[in-house]
């Protein structure tokens, strides 16, 4: 882990569009090959652009 994830939220603005910011920590599967391929353990952000009806 240590690097930086950066993300920024959007509050609801006039036309109700707004953005989710969630992060999520992923832990080691124990399976050597695949934790090395893809980084593990890592944290991971996502990003939603959401619309309020």
């Amino acid at each position: 882990m240590g690097k930086l994830i950066k993300g920024e939220g959007l509050l609801i603005q006039d036309n109700c569009i707004t953005m989710h910011i969630g992060i999520s920590l992923l832990p080691k599967t124990g399976n050597k090959i695949f934790d090395t391929f893809l980084d593990i353990p890592l944290a991971s952000l996502t990003e939603v652009k959401c619309e309020i009806k």
